[in-house]
């Protein structure tokens, strides 16, 4: 392709806007497909109300059902999407729990097993899983968690592209005291960080705000956007 017809590709891409104009100014547009987006930050600070939101925005937007992969019990709530939409909306987004690294991987060749076509696939968390397994307790294990979470990254991007839908990755985060001012860095980073479109942080602001940043986006916008979660949904909070 010529740059010409790379900047005509990608500008004619499909993607999934978050029907919040000030994000999806940050987002390029919104979250492309066969696009693999990271969301990290800690507990309470909004990742599965984004996810729930950007999962209606999907429906909504293309008819096409969505997926919800749980690997945490009990962290899906249809009815928390029914509050953001309705219940049409809701029914056309689907689970499939995962509730250990060897599930979570049979969840993603189940989707592209089960399903010919989805507008969105969310892990909800990606990383957790990792966290609270015995094998990778101590330092001796780091190669072999290394190995085993590059199998689960090569299996997202197979059924990313299989699908040609957008993947959203929950994931947690920790302080990094070697980075400039201790740095909130993701789980897994350094190989996520080959695999994924970019990252989305979110950081719990006072009362039910919550601040997004995008980090390592090409294309979109480095500015932080406030957004304020409500009985109804995801607002912005100007």
């Amino acid at each position: 392709l010529s740059g010409g017809d790379v900047v005509e590709e990608y500008e004619n891409r499909d993607c999934i806007e978050s029907g919040i104009p000030e994000l999806d100014e940050e987002l390029d547009g919104g979250l492309s497909v066969k696009e693999i987006v990271a969301v990290g930050g800690d507990t309470g600070s909004g990742k599965t109300q984004f996810a729930f939101h950007m999962l209606g925005q999907a429906v909504q937007q293309t008819d096409t059902p969505a997926l919800y992969i749980e690997t945490e019990p009990d962290r899906y709530r249809g009815q928390r999407i029914i509050e953001m939409y309705d219940e049409q909306t809701q029914s056309d987004v689907y689970k499939i729990e995962a509730h250990s690294l060897d599930q979570q991987k049979m969840a993603y060749r189940a989707a592209t097993d089960n399903f010919e076509d989805l507008s969105l696939v969310v892990v909800d968390s990606f990383t957790s899983r990792f966290r609270l397994s015995d094998k990778f307790a101590d330092r001796s294990s780091y190669a072999e968690r290394n190995q085993e979470f590059r199998e689960h990254l090569n299996l997202v991007e197979d059924m990313t592209k299989n699908l040609e839908c957008p993947v959203l990755l929950n994931c947690q985060i920790y302080k990094n005291p070697t980075q400039y001012g201790a740095a909130d860095v993701i789980y897994g980073s350094t190989l996520m960080m080959h695999m994924v479109a970019f990252v989305i942080m979110m950081k719990s602001k006072s009362g039910q705000l919550t601040e997004l940043n995008l980090k390592n986006n090409p294309h979109g916008g480095d500015e932080d956007v406030l957004l304020q979660i409500t009985d109804s949904g995801l607002q912005y909070a100007e």
